[in-house]
């Protein structure tokens, strides 16, 4: 098991900000659902207009797809192991489906400004070389900065460069 406390090795992990839990996204669709429902059946069996039971059907199944995706894009995760010489990037939804190894002498960590935001917006990358791997791009700008100064500390200084598109 690596010393995580040392300087030498570090553990991050980047997720997205999600409030909503699973207990709470069905009390949400079960709120709406109940609500609709209830004035769906009021227009179908007072005045006979029927069709609002289908589109009333298609917005249950429209929320509930919606909230499948979010609950689903909650569970993405991005995992940095520095460990001695090496600089490890896990990714995926609630397991590793990428993983990318550097070498942590040659690793640095590069910002670039998105022209199109006239320079409010960044991104954040690991490089090695020639390659690299953006990451955090789930987080805010001012939790991006903050995970730039923090690889700041284990990898050496953040270079500034133009966007790479």
């Amino acid at each position: 098991m690596p010393d995580f406390s040392s300087p030498s090795s570090a553990l991050i992990v980047v997720r997205p900000a999600h409030d909503l839990s699973a207990p709470g996204s069905l009390f949400l669709w079960g709120a709406v659902v109940s609500v609709t429902l209830i004035l769906t059946l009021v227009f179908v069996l007072g005045w006979g207009m029927w069709p609002v039971l289908v589109f009333a059907l298609l917005e249950f199944l429209g929320l509930g797809a919606c909230l499948f995706v979010l609950r689903r894009m909650s569970r993405y995760r991005e995992v940095i192991r520095i460990e001695g010489d090496r600089v490890r990037l896990e990714r995926g939804y609630g397991r590793p489906e990428t993983v990318v190894e550097f070498t942590r002498y040659w690793t640095r960590t590069v910002r670039t400004a998105l022209p199109e935001a006239g320079g409010g917006r960044t991104r954040l990358w690991l490089t090695e070389k020639q390659r690299g791997c953006e990451i955090g791009a789930c987080l805010s700008e001012e939790e991006r900065g903050a995970l730039a100064r923090r690889l700041t500390v284990l990898l050496g200084p953040t270079v500034f460069a133009p966007d790479r598109r």
